[in-house]
């Protein structure tokens, strides 16, 4: 039989015998409240009565209350905001365990002690993006120039809808499914499909400055400098730098896991948006789907 204080930390519908992950989810943020305040949850009201179980079960299952909060923790405390979140009335409201701990990852106390480290290759990532940028630019407007001198008959720069990303290594298998199923629904894609040399440079440049949406394969070493001039990390500057184009993230990284390169990881925060196919896993169900749907105007 439940004592007393385990039920301080039960959530409203196990009152009705429905349990659930989420009602565990209830309960951590209880001990939350417990960690901020250091006070018993539901032990004693302002009057110094203690709190009965019916009064208890009638304030959380019924009237929807939750401990108090008291002013003196600010408002904008992350692990209070999270606490909120975690013990909502709906169980669907109630975040996952497993973004619980993508979310606190960068609240872990070492994480302090990386701040100054991570400042200077902010630095470093902003000066590297407004070189590769032009460097982009630069080849992009040459490209264009010659290939008209040339009569090439190169696709318009504009013609393509995505571009994947420059993969040779970790994620070429994938880049070409994932491209064959883009085409078989009706979309240009550009995936380079050669080894690197001056005018296939050129190529990527304009596919890359053109495209609609930019298609990032993030797999461990993703944003990694090379001597190349569109090496992963020319890429992911060109791309993520200021917000200059569109992008779909598809994080081939399991959760938890940090990108080899720290400024990758910089760049794609817990915060950020993505799709989750591992390399060697089949191509997740809604992925094309959720990336058409960002092509829509």
């Amino acid at each position: 039989m439940p004592t007393r204080a385990f039920r301080s930390y039960r959530a409203p519908e196990t009152y009705s015998d429905k349990y659930t992950t989420a009602s565990e989810v209830y309960s951590y943020a209880i001990v939350l409240w417990e960690l901020l305040t250091g006070l018993r949850p539901w032990h004693r009201q302002a009057d110094g009565r203690l709190y009965t179980e019916s009064y208890v079960i009638n304030l959380v299952a019924n009237r929807k209350k939750r401990p108090e909060v008291p002013d003196t923790i600010d408002r904008r405390n992350a692990v209070a905001a999270l606490m909120k979140r975690c013990w909502q009335h709906e169980q669907k409201k109630r975040p996952s365990f497993l973004s619980i701990v993508v979310e606190l990852k960068p609240h872990r106390p070492e994480a302090c002690e990386e701040d100054e480290s991570r400042q200077r290759l902010l630095s470093r990532q902003q000066s590297e993006q407004a070189i590769i940028t032009s460097q982009v630019q630069s080849m992009a407007k040459s490209g264009a120039s010659s290939s008209s001198e040339r009569g090439s008959s190169r696709m318009p720069l504009n013609a393509f809808d995505t571009f994947i990303s420059f993969r040779f290594g970790e994620a070429h298998a994938e880049a070409l499914a994932l491209k064959a199923a883009l085409e078989a629904r009706g979309r240009t894609v550009f995936l380079s499909n050669a080894s690197p040399g001056s005018d296939l440079q050129e190529m990527i440049a304009h596919a890359l400055a053109n495209c609609k949406l930019a298609i990032i394969l993030a797999t461990k070493t993703y944003g990694r400098k090379t001597n190349a001039l569109f090496c992963t990390s020319a890429e992911m500057n060109f791309i993520v730098g200021n917000d200059r184009k569109p992008y779909f993230l598809v994080r081939g990284i399991p959760f938890g896991d940090d990108w080899a390169e720290p400024l990758t990881t910089m760049a794609f925060p817990p915060s950020i948006m993505f799709k989750l196919w591992l390399p060697g896993e089949p191509m997740p169900d809604d992925l094309v789907s959720d990336i058409l749907a960002r092509l829509e105007p």
